[in-house]
């Protein structure tokens, strides 16, 4: 760089040595800097990089080569940590609800995590409950589907990190709904029962613990108040008159209410 002086030739170095992937704003703060030192700035149409061609033609401005060092040096470094974290991650898991003591559901299910930063990601999960419940103490019987959307917010380290989850959904019960229908028999045999599938309401709230054995595998645990709306509802009954053996059919109706439950996952996960 024959004739320049030191401040121009300072200038130019650091403008050469800019060549990255930079964004819309970035790439405004190169152009000062070309304006100032007269250099062509191109970008590669396939990989996004910026270059810059060094033709000095007039006095540059030292300040604004300092100023766009430090900025763009410090930019990179913070969308390099965040391309550390793939964005997407899906899991097997097992778990387990707790409806009362003593009353409780093993279940599998997996989940679909979409990493939007290192402390936010939105997630999808769902869990099948095979066991057939038949008369077994639950308020409602049969085989269980719950379906769950929402968020995982928290603090991220580097071999583990905790968070909070909110994420609201649908339980489904293979027999959560009965009703007592009259037939054209006799005495108990004049009535039968039909069960229907009802689907409630639910809210999962909770914390999560994950481990990090390496880049694209997490180990995570989950423990949660699963709360079910249970809505209003009519209940159908047998009443048999003791004078006369005669058999009606009665109805009540019970209001909604909330149901809090336990509930673990864990689980095994791949991001990518």
């Amino acid at each position: 760089m024959k004739g320049l002086d030191r401040e121009e030739v300072f200038c130019c170095s650091v403008a050469q040595a800019l060549t990255l992937t930079v964004s819309q704003w970035e790439r405004n703060l190169l152009d000062q800097i070309g304006f100032h030192c007269r250099m062509p700035i191109k970008r590669n149409t396939r990989t996004g990089a910026i270059t810059v061609e060094i033709k000095m033609k007039r006095k540059s401005s030292l300040a604004i080569a300092i100023i766009a060092s430090c900025f763009l040096t410090g930019a990179s470094q913070a969308r390099g940590q965040s391309k550390d974290l793939p964005r997407f991650e899906t899991a097997a898991e097992f778990t387990s609800i707790t409806f009362d003591p003593g009353l409780s559901e093993p279940g599998l299910g997996g989940r679909f995590t979409y990493n939007l930063n290192q402390h936010l990601a939105l997630e999808a999960a769902g869990y099948f409950f095979p066991r057939q419940c038949h008369f077994c103490g639950r308020i409602e019987e049969g085989q269980i589907a719950e379906g769950l959307f929402g968020v995982k917010i928290g603090k991220r380290f580097k071999k583990w990190g905790v968070f909070g989850k909110a994420r609201p959904g649908l339980m489904n019960f293979s027999r959560g709904n009965f009703e007592i229908v009259a037939t054209s028999g006799t005495g108990l045999n004049a009535f039968r029962i039909d069960f229907h599938h009802r689907t409630n309401l639910v809210f999962d709230l909770g914390g999560v613990v994950e481990f990090y054995p390496s880049k694209k595998i997490v180990l995570r645990v989950d423990v949660g108040d699963t709360i079910i709306r249970y809505p209003q509802r009519k209940y159908s009954f047998l009443t048999v008159d003791p004078a006369t053996g005669a058999t009606t059919l009665d109805s009540f109706t019970a209001p909604s209410y909330y149901h809090r439950t336990v509930q673990v996952m864990a689980g095994v996960g791949f991001r990518f």
